[in-house]
């Protein structure tokens, strides 16, 4: 399974960004399959309208959002694979910006006929989250998607937007609920100078999956934020050796070699690190 926070950070009254975080292990009951799974999608938004050519050649809108899940990993990828073609090739004659609900909205017939198709039939359950930066409505909001089993009509699609963020809000996407949010109890409690409450649902998370009473939550961090100027991720900076000043990235599960921070001698990966 999986565990995912997402969670608004403040400056004052104000939302900065918005911050996710979660583990990188795809299982299949409590056996990992892959250390490095990708559960947090960066997800293009690009407009064109027509260009002097009278083609639909000019971007004049671009902007990045995420989709997060837990659950049903076919289900997730698939819907990401199919709206990726449709949302980066938007066309208007007018230069219309979408907001981000209609965006989640269009994702979200998406979601519920991949689960019509395959996981009502499966019994497969999902979450998945649709988050980031409104450019027209000017703030942050987050659209989740899921399955609900009730006793009289079984399985259900259901879909919550949520567009007024405050502080203390964590929202969390996964299995073993109960027990993680003790564990974001826990961390906030600890909460000090150098290990801000802003960080705690990550170090719930990094608990979770250095415990041996989460085996269905493994591998590493995945870390990112979305602001105004759309989704970005982050890599890991950590010792090579506690104690010691050599530092190395991480990427979710994997170590940033050489090999994986350049395309050549001249373009770098621009991705941030955080300790």
């Amino acid at each position: 399974m999986t565990a995912i926070y997402i969670w608004p950070e403040f400056e004052g009254s104000e939302i900065v960004r918005l911050q996710a975080a979660g583990d990188s292990g795809i299982s299949t009951g409590n056996t990992l399959s892959m250390g490095s799974g990708v559960k947090i999608l960066t997800l293009p938004v690009i407009c064109r309208a027509p260009g002097p050519d009278g083609f639909f050649t000019f971007p004049y809108y671009e902007h990045t959002v995420a989709l997060a899940f837990a659950g049903s990993t076919l289900i997730a990828q698939n819907v990401y694979l199919e709206v990726m073609p449709l949302i980066t090739n938007l066309i208007s004659l007018n230069k219309t910006v979408p907001s981000l609900s209609e965006i989640a909205t269009y994702i979200g017939t998406f979601v519920k006929k991949t689960w019509n198709e395959y996981g009502y039939v499966q019994g497969k359950g999902f979450e998945i989250a649709i988050f980031g930066y409104c450019h027209v409505e000017k703030k942050f909001s987050v659209a989740l998607f899921s399955t609900i089993s009730t006793e009289t009509d079984g399985m259900q699609f259901h879909t919550e937007v949520l567009n007024d963020l405050k502080a203390g809000t964590y929202i969390y996407l996964g299995s073993k609920k109960s027990e993680m949010h003790e564990l974001l109890l826990n961390e906030i409690s600890k909460s000090r100078a150098g290990s801000p409450t802003e960080r705690a649902p990550r170090r719930a998370i990094k608990a979770a999956i250095d415990s041996e009473d989460f085996p269905e939550i493994s591998g590493g961090l995945q870390l990112g934020y979305a602001t105004c100027f759309g989704y970005r991720a982050q890599l890991v900076c950590e010792p090579v050796e506690f104690g010691k000043p050599e530092c190395q990235y991480r990427y979710l599960n994997s170590v940033m070699t050489p090999e994986f921070l350049s395309i050549n001698e001249n373009i770098w990966i621009g991705t941030e690190g955080t300790i």
